[in-house]
């Protein structure tokens, strides 16, 4: 099944209600969001993790290593759309700016051929 951003981000406002207030977590609010994005880059850190202790063959399939790759991710944008809950960014917001940065990157390299970052990361 798949979510929207605004299903993502109802979730994490349901867990804080459950969960935050109780234990006293960091509520959403603007002062909190570096916070929440901190957060975030530790759980991308984990996905970092996943892909290089595992090979390619473990990640592709279905198993163990896979599971907790994308389990991470979901850690990621758990703390993502907290974020964006602090900011008071809205779904729409969101997507509606999404749309028009993708447009623009559609349209970024037309003119020009394309050349490969400077750098090339390859994991097992």
């Amino acid at each position: 099944m798949d979510m929207t951003i605004g299903d993502m981000l109802e979730m994490q406002e349901k867990l804080y209600k459950a969960y935050g207030e109780p234990f006293g977590w960091m509520d959403y609010t603007p002062k909190n969001a570096a916070m929440h994005w901190l957060y975030m880059l530790g759980e991308a850190g984990e996905v970092v993790d996943a892909l290089k202790k595992n090979s390619l063959d473990q990640l592709m399939q279905e198993g163990e290593p896979r599971r907790h790759l994308v389990e991470e991710m979901a850690d990621t944008m758990m703390f993502f759309a907290d974020t964006m809950a602090c900011m008071g960014v809205s779904a729409e917001e969101f997507s509606k700016v999404y749309r028009e940065k993708h447009e623009k990157n559609m349209n970024r390299w037309k003119r020009r051929a394309y050349s490969p970052p400077f750098f090339y990361v390859s994991f097992r």
